[in-house]
């Protein structure tokens, strides 16, 4: 597994689990943009290029169930 940061696989989670980014900024108290970047690093360092194989690696990867 690509090691994340607390932050990360947290924001990592609620992608999966569908939350827009405005859901995600408001429950984690993040501005949207924030949530943004937090989303590309993951992209970025999971080599992936959509949200739906963020959900699938979160999944894979036990981070949602």
């Amino acid at each position: 597994m690509i090691p994340l940061s607390t932050r990360e696989r947290e924001v990592l989670q609620w992608l999966a689990l569908g939350k827009s980014t405005k859901q995600i900024a408001r429950d984690l108290k993040l501005s949207p943009k924030t949530v943004d970047t937090y989303r590309m690093r993951i992209m970025k360092k999971l080599d992936m290029h959509s949200a739906v194989e963020l959900a699938g690696y979160a999944f894979r990867a036990g981070l949602v169930w």
